[in-house]
């Protein structure tokens, strides 16, 4: 297990968690969102490969509608 944080809370996942699976576990809707780790946006056609390390910091971005 490795322990890392989402939106600033810590979380403990298997070592070889994948952004995918994080994501999905936690029920974020991706929908419209973009995803940084570590202040480094990663494209969302890796999130399914890309695998975590321990004190990675993940923050969920959600697009708002507004003006």
């Amino acid at each position: 297990m490795i322990t890392i944080q989402v939106n600033g809370s810590s979380m403990e996942v298997a070592a070889t968690a994948t952004l995918q699976h994080v994501l999905d576990t936690l029920a974020i809707d991706t929908h419209g969102c973009a995803v940084a780790i570590d202040d480094n946006i990663v494209p969302r056609t890796t999130w399914a490969s890309f695998t975590l390390t321990s004190h990675m910091n993940i923050n969920v971005f959600q697009a708002i509608a507004g003006g």
